[in-house]
């Protein structure tokens, strides 16, 4: 049997679909055009602020912006410093988070911004650390997060059309930016605060950048405005892709404002990808972010940067709990290769900002500066950057005019620094190496160059004054002035060579290191001052106590602990050596024990109290009790004359439905169907125990909520006994419709079956044989003596099918290899004919009525809705009255939802940073909380291993955890694993 999807083939990997919207929202004319310019900074701010087409400027001073995504609402509290501080240490300036609106507001009203939802404590530790931030304020996000970032109780107002100026939305987004623009506001740069720039929706197809098509646009930016948003803002975002820069320079003449990227995805694997990227990847990646950086780029933001955790019930319907991205900074904070490329960008980028950021396409003046590779160049007047692109698979040679031959690496970039100034003493006349950055600090100027070791070094420099030559440099020539270079060789040990020059009390100092040095090398800024590290796989807090440094670092588990140079104010390093006597191991993973268990099936008992519960005539969905849960519970109350074997039919199930009758459990079914239960004589009660394991996340969505947000169960329940008899409707007529749509259905609806075009054709029968189109089914229904009894199933109507009962529009039913039912009795006619016609819909391959169509007689009592009913959230458990079972033997349950408790001890150890995580072998969905924390919803395939437990969870000694498993799977082969790949070891640094 053919398989396609409703909306896309299921080979299409979601990325694809993305592009795909993306492409048919530009094709109908509904995407306003490519703008990519910002609103210019206002009031206080233009003091502040300045930005035109050749970049960003800050308090006077050219700024490129490095930035990654770092979601705070995904990450513990206790851990942002952490992530922020290895964000910086990367050379990353600026840090872009979203607001996520139903993370914010749970409840109407309802405004939660303490502990992980402090949006103003996560900036003003951004600020106080030295970064600055881009806030991405919604109301709508994607993200991967549930619901988009509306919150589910907007779905469960009158009639709410989201991006709309209508009152029903407007007036509840109104009342949230009423609490988070002002936190914005007074965190702005011109308020002494982080904020620099200000996002205001999010790939809204109707317009981007500073376009304002409608009223609705209008409203958002007259609520910044109006709340005192004064830095630059703009609309649903900046060149969005995994190559957002092309393949070509972009021409400066068009620009008003400055080229940047929001979203630079930094995953070829897309949101499921997690660890270390393959090397095609990073090699692409990182020639992206070079032509960013060589085609006249201002800055851009890595999308993920910090990889973290749908915690709870976040996660949208295509993830679970990971959302790591296979980001730079992995979701237990350990870094992987493409952070050092990513550093190594971002330190010669800011390094050179007085250039990038006010620099002018010189592509034409310099293509005769190399041969062999394509050559680009930015200019300014604080100097020149050549780069020197090879755009082919593998490496290649390039040859100056001047004779110099550099290699550039597979599709990589080389950029050649020429007359750029380092301050009011000194400038490069030119560099072939490669510069790592520029590091300022009091009266010395420290350059780091890095190549293969054996390579010599190629640098000049030129000063106003006559310099005294050091160490390892050598004099070119001598005037007015001195032009001098670098004369050593790259190092081939680990222990770079350092050249100086001086001119009066100010000092060159040149570091020349190898790759894997460069690797190791850190710029730190603190308030001691600016110094170069040297020789650490990561350098975390550096302190000065009494004139003596100590520096905290990590080093991944297997890589031996490197001792440090500190590169400060002195013209020699002050070396730095770990204080411990022996590298410490990791530790063994820490068993759980004492496993217990309880089946969840109190509500579904039939004198378990239901006061409180929400009444309504058929199920709602889950979340129309107010309450935001991944679980909840269903009861009706129904009464049957006879009692018996009955089908229980459910119209709409999502994600998964665990139904009980009378307190026995029955099945468990992730679809709308029918399930076999058994009544009592007299009184039954039917309970559902349902979950959710995330909403859409509703992409380029414009439209109204309730129904596309809809979990749990909802519609129309019914139950059947067995049918007394089953008349099989094997033989239709069919034609295909012709284009006048309008005019086949008032056709069918006045019984008009005289034109020509008819055919006879067999139930399982293809008759579109690949044509995408409609066709019309028709026959004449047999006499029925209790159509009210009656009920017709179609198996299988492929793709969509609209039935029709004489005339009269009964349900369309969308998808195909799905049971569905129509009764029949509201339109019988009990004198005369009646026409059953169905409009069968093909979107592609096989199409018809490709299963059995029949009708099923009951007994006059043997069918009916269900109703009324009562639901109630499932999470809620009171478990001091829980009686508890002991978990033993090797067997698994397989049934209702069952909860677990078990516990394990675990000791931190002596510096070793162990990431754990919780596997979830042997069990089938749910949740699983640490120490009262969830961690999040299993299974996750973007990490199988287990899920992740954040360090500042875990107490010393004894820790807690539960699952709750919706099909009541057993715990025994969970465990606590140690991800080797993802920890690392602590070492303490100390000048002697």
């Amino acid at each position: 049997m053919k398989r396609k999807s409703l909306l896309f083939p299921s080979h299409i990997p979601p990325f694809a679909v993305y592009f795909l919207v993306s492409g048919l929202m530009l094709l109908s004319g509904l995407a306003a055009r490519a703008n990519t310019d910002m609103f210019k900074p206002i009031g206080s701010a233009a003091r502040v602020m300045h930005i035109n087409g050749r970049g960003f400027t800050i308090h006077g001073k050219h700024v490129f912006i490095c930035s990654g995504s770092f979601h705070y609402a995904r990450v513990p509290r206790a851990l942002w410093k952490d992530r922020l501080l290895k964000m910086k240490r990367a050379g990353f300036n600026t840090v872009q988070t979203y607001v996520f609106w139903n993370f914010q507001e749970p409840k109407p009203g309802v405004y939660d911004f303490h502990g992980r939802a402090n949006l103003d404590a996560f900036l003003k530790l951004i600020h106080k650390m030295g970064m600055y931030a881009l806030v991405r304020c919604g109301p709508y996000d994607c993200a991967e997060w549930d619901d988009g970032g509306y919150p589910l109780w907007l779905a469960f107002e009158k009639a709410v059309v989201v991006r709309e100026d209508d009152p029903a939305f407007m007036n509840p987004l109104r009342q949230f930016w009423n609490r988070l623009l002002p936190i914005v506001a007074r965190n702005q740069i011109n308020h002494g605060g982080a904020v620099i720039l200000v996002q205001l929706e999010n790939e809204d197809p109707q317009g981007w950048g500073t376009d304002m098509p409608n009223q609705y646009f209008r409203d958002l930016y007259n609520m910044a405005r109006q709340h005192g948003i004064q830095v630059p803002m703009f609309f649903s975002g900046m060149h969005h892709g995994f190559d957002p820069a092309g393949h070509n320079p972009w021409n400066d003449a068009t620009r008003t404002s400055p080229w940047y990227t929001t979203e630079f995805w930094s995953s070829r694997t897309w949101y499921h990808g997690y660890g270390a990227m393959p090397r095609p990847q990073q090699v692409q990646l990182n020639r992206g972010i070079w032509k960013i950086i060589a085609f006249g780029g201002s800055g851009y933001n890595f999308y993920m940067l910090v990889g973290s955790t749908n915690f709870w019930l976040w996660n949208d319907n295509e993830l679970a709990a990971c959302y790591d991205y296979s980001a730079a900074i992995g979701q237990g904070g350990d870094l992987r290769p493409i952070y050092y490329n990513m550093k190594r960008a971002n330190y010669f980028a800011r390094s050179f900002a007085d250039i990038l950021e006010n620099s002018v396409n010189a592509d034409a003046k310099y293509q005769g500066f190399a041969r062999g590779v394509r050559v680009l160049a930015r200019t300014a007047p604080a100097g020149t950057i050549v780069f020197l692109d090879n755009t082919a698979g593998q490496s290649t040679m390039a040859t100056m005019k001047n004779g110099t031959k550099l290699r550039v690496a597979e599709r990589g970039i080389r950029p050649v620094v020429l007359n750029a100034a380092l301050g009011k003493t000194w400038k490069i006349a030119s560099a072939y190496s490669r510069i790592l950055g520029v590091q300022h600090e009091n009266n010395i100027t420290t350059v780091v160059l890095y190549g293969h070791g054996g390579h010599r070094a190629d640098i000049s420099f030129v000063s106003e004054r006559i310099a005294h030559i050091g160490t390892a440099m050598r004099q070119i020539r001598q005037s007015n002035g001195d032009v001098f270079g670098v004369s050593a060789v790259f190092p081939s040990g680990l222990k770079p060579r350092i050249a100086t020059a001086t001119v009066g009390r100010h000092i060159l100092r040149v570091i020349i290191e190898n790759r894997p040095m460069e690797k190791h090398t850190w710029f730190i800024s603190s308030k001691t001052g600016s110094v170069v590290i040297v020789g650490s796989a990561y350098a975390g807090q550096l302190k000065s106590v009494g004139g003596k440094w100590t520096l905290s670092t990590d080093t991944p588990v297997g890589q031996s602990i490197a001792n440090a140079l500190v590169f400060g104010s002195g013209t020699a390093p002050l070396a730095l050596t770990n204080m411990a006597s022996a590298t410490p191991s990791l530790p063994a993973p820490p068993k759980i024990h004492h496993w217990q268990g309880t089946a969840i099936t109190a509500p579904a008992q039939v004198n378990f109290k239901t006061t409180g519960w929400l009444k309504s005539s058929q199920p709602l969905s889950m979340g129309a009790d107010g309450i935001l849960s991944p679980w909840c519970w269903y009861r009706a109350v129904v009464k049957s004359r006879d009692g018996g074997k009955c089908q229980l039919n459910l119209s709409h199930v999502s994600n998964l439905a665990s139904i009980f009758v009378n307190g026995k459990y029955c099945a468990t079914v992730t679809r709308a169907g029918s399930v076999p239960v058994t009544l009592h004589s007299g009184r039954n009660v039917i309970a559902i125990f349902t979950a959710e394991h995330g909403r859409t996340k509703l992409y380029n969505y414009l439209g109204p909520l309730n129904k596309v947000l809809a979990k749990g169960i909802w519609g129309n329940v019914t139950l059947e006994q067995a049918p007394l008899r089953t008349i099989a409707l094997r033989t239709w007529q069919v034609k295909p419709l012709s284009r006048n749509f309008a005019a086949d259905v008032k056709t069918i609806q006045q019984a008009d079956y005289a034109d020509a075009g008819w055919q006879r054709v067999s139930t399982g029968t293809d008759y579109f044989h690949g044509r995408v189109g409609f066709a019309w089914y028709h026959l004449v229904l047999p006499e029925i003596s209790n159509a009210a009894a009656a009920l017709v199933t179609f198996t299988d109507v492929d793709d969509n099918g609209t039935v029709f009962v004489n005339g009269h529009k009964m349900l369309t039913h969308k998808g195909f290899g799905r049971e569905f039912h129509v009764a029949l009795g509201k339109y019988w006619n009990k004198s005369g004919s009646n026409n059953l016609d169905v409009l069968v819909q093909n979107t592609s391959g096989a199409g018809g009525i490709m299963g059995t169509a029949s009708i099923q007689l009951f007994a006059p009592n043997g069918i009916g809705r269900v109703t009324p009913w009562q639901m109630h959230d499932g999470s809620g458990l009171n478990k001091s009255d829980i009686a508890w079972t002991p978990v033993t033997g090797s067997a698994t349950h397989n049934g209702p939802p069952r909860f677990f408790k078990g516990e394990f001890n675990w000791t931190r150890g002596n510096n070793a940073h162990s990431v754990l995580r919780v596997s979830y072998t042997g069990l089938s969905s749910g949740h699983i909380i640490v120490n009262g924390h969830d961690l999040g919803l299993y299974p996750d395939q973007t990490m199988p291993m287990g899920l992740y437990i954040p360090s500042v969870w875990l107490k010393k000694g004894r820790n807690t955890v539960e699952i709750l498993d919706e099909r009541g799977h057993s715990p025994q082969h969970v465990h606590i694993v140690i991800e080797q790949a993802a920890s690392r070891v602590r070492a303490t640094m100390a000048q002697n």
